[in-house]
């Protein structure tokens, strides 16, 4: 497909700018990666407990990151032999775990946060509140119409779970 039909197509430009984002900010945190020998989803999960307060156990990791259960289940396990996080059982059911960063992650965490913070002034850079504030409306709009639309699609693929 030519470039000029990419460009006429605003569904193509959206989802090669995701694309181009998502490569963008992996190399950016690949320094950091490679400097505290973290993979991808290491730091991901490391991010994502520090930026999301009250969210601290894998299945929300799961839920709200888009990660696998094996993936978020092996980087937790390597966090947590590099004592870069720990787990804390829950006493009223021991089979959910609270993850927690100790200091050392937590310095980790803070460095990673650095860096996306620089990526997203720069990325939203020449963009006015007022479309800044449009486009977090029309994203708003969109990840809600794609959770509908997963809905109707799990239940379609999985007649009997309902």
């Amino acid at each position: 497909m030519e470039v000029q039909a990419l460009q006429k197509n605003p569904i193509f430009n959206y989802f090669d700018m995701l694309s181009m984002a998502q490569k963008s900010y992996g190399k950016l945190l690949s320094p950091l990666c490679k400097e505290e020998e973290l993979t991808r989803n290491e730091l991901d999960v490391l991010l994502f407990l520090h930026n999301n307060p009250g969210y601290d156990r894998a299945a929300d990791i799961v839920a709200h990151r888009g990660m696998t259960k094996s993936h978020v289940s092996l980087s937790v396990a390597n966090l947590e032999q590099r004592q870069l996080l720990r787990r804390n059982f829950d006493p009223m059911d021991r089979r959910t775990a609270h993850l927690e960063l100790t200091e050392a992650g937590k310095t980790i965490a803070l460095r990673a946060r650095k860096l996306q913070e620089q990526y997203f002034d720069a990325l939203y850079r020449g963009v006015s509140e007022e479309e800044f504030a449009a486009w977090k409306r029309f994203t708003a709009t969109v990840y809600e119409n794609i959770r509908q639309l997963d809905g109707v699609l799990s239940a379609e693929e999985n007649p009997n779970k309902r």
